[in-house]
């Protein structure tokens, strides 16, 4: 599925967790860091779940690369502005400690961020589809602007509190 530059072909790559670790994991079995790295994942989206809010998911960085032995997975986290909000704020807490940017690496192996969104109807939505579109650049191009894929993963739809 990686192309010969060792990326997904550019745009969108709807996955699941099961696809991400066949992609991702079983084809380097001389990997010493890809089990953990997305052992990692699995419990950051794990915790997420339990939020029990509809998330979508980009992934990106070398984990989803040829690279051989990747040191984390980054991702970008996308959730209704107004759901948030309306979550206790024990919940809103946990969120936030999973979406710290290079502070979850530590406990997760990943570099987790979080990008509000809202109803095509709100006033600020072209706000936030600014916010969207900035991660799809970050993480659509390579460090020399060459396009790859993104994979995208869905958590909880239609589970909503």
């Amino acid at each position: 599925m990686l192309n010969a530059d060792g990326y997904l072909p550019a745009g969108i790559h709807d996955m699941t967790v099961e696809e991400m670790r066949e992609v991702f994991v079983s084809p380097f079995p001389a990997s010493v860091t890809r089990h953990v790295v997305f052992a990692g994942y699995e419990k950051h989206r794990s915790e997420l779940e339990t939020l029990k809010i509809d998330i979508e998911q980009f992934i990106d960085g070398s984990f989803t690369t040829s690279k051989v032995d990747p040191g984390d997975v980054d991702l970008v986290c996308f959730a209704d502005a107004h759901i948030i909000d309306s979550l206790p704020p024990e919940k809103q807490d946990e969120l936030l400690q999973l979406v710290r940017g290079p502070a979850t690496r530590a406990t997760h192996h990943c570099d987790a961020y979080f990008c509000a969104t809202l109803p095509d109807t709100d006033p600020l939505f072209s706000k936030m589809r600014a916010q969207r579109k900035y991660w799809m650049g970050e993480f659509g191009f390579d460090r020399l602007d060459k396009p790859k894929g993104i994979v995208r993963s869905q958590l909880n739809q239609g589970e909503m509190p």
